[in-house]
């Protein structure tokens, strides 16, 4: 997206143009697309959708992912979660 920070993003939606600053830039290398994170709330106010779509879970280092994994699928799998643990980045990865 090439955007940085304080920059305005007009982006479409059900509810017309919505004109966001963006308040970070950050790098996450799951995606080659490019990532908007936005508030739950100005999601709500311009999208009208009550479906989440995606979240993100951090463990502490040295956590089981997959018992963390199995307890978000207990929980929230019948709702049709997906759940993708990554491979493990190694510390010394450049």
């Amino acid at each position: 997206m090439g955007a940085a920070t304080g920059a305005i993003l007009k982006i479409r939606t059900p509810s017309g143009i919505a004109a966001l600053r963006v308040a970070g830039v950050y790098y996450d290398y799951t995606s080659d697309r490019g990532l908007i994170m936005i508030d739950r709330a100005l999601f709500d106010r311009w999208w009208h959708d009550p479906g989440v779509n995606s979240a993100a879970v951090y463990l502490k280092p040295g956590a089981d992912a997959p018992a963390a994994a199995a307890r978000v699928r207990a929980r929230w799998g019948a709702q049709g979660l997906l759940v993708h643990i990554p491979m493990a980045r190694s510390a010394t990865a450049s």
